[in-house]
């Protein structure tokens, strides 16, 4: 027995195939087959009728870290369909961040983020596993964090030199010092 059935959608997969009016049927939280199901072939069923079933779609590359400290749906976003968000994989995210480095990124942010939302953010945390403790149980939907602090990143905002010939060693090293506990702290 499945948990849904999405009844009688025009389905549009993602794989390329035509789209088609079909049933969805979702098991422990995963799509367990599209077809044609009797409604009694699961514990609810939901009308798509007139309604286009399709996966959600992944940004990979936004700029909304600052908004999703604020609006947790993120809603430019998901108004569009977008059920997933990959932010700071350019290069530009709010953590880490020092406090001495708030103003830089808010500089940085102020090309793509409206000045009130960046005044907005309640700075409470310093690393990416301290942002996502401080998000915890506010980051609602689908959507998803990750951190990739990189390059200029880094160096603005932490005080990490832009790798030059000639580095040393230490200054080589602490990229990755940076970059450890956001990878290990995962995506929320």
């Amino acid at each position: 027995m499945y948990d849904l059935i999405v009844c009688d959608g025009l389905v549009i997969d993602g794989t390329g195939a035509s789209r088609r009016r079909a049933d969805v049927a979702i098991a422990d939280g995963k799509i367990a087959a599209i077809g044609r199901f009797a409604p009694s072939a699961a514990r609810r069923a939901l009308s798509a009728e007139g309604c286009v079933v399709a996966p959600g779609f992944i940004d990979p590359h936004t700029h909304c870290d600052p908004q999703l400290t604020l609006d947790p749906f993120a809603s430019s976003s998901c108004f569009h369909g977008v059920t997933s968000v990959v932010v700071g994989n350019c290069g530009f995210g709010i953590a880490p961040t020092r406090a001495a480095g708030r103003e830089a990124v808010k500089q940085i942010f102020a090309r793509v983020e409206d000045p009130a939302v960046l005044d907005r953010i309640p700075w409470d945390f310093e690393t990416f596993p301290e942002l996502l403790r401080s998000r915890e149980g506010n980051i609602a939907g689908q959507k998803r964090w990750t951190a990739r602090p990189l390059g200029m990143r880094a160096s603005i905002v932490i005080g990490v030199p832009i790798v030059i010939d000639g580095e040393s060693t230490d200054d080589a090293a602490r990229p990755g010092a940076v970059l450890r506990p956001g990878i290990g702290a995962g995506p929320a």
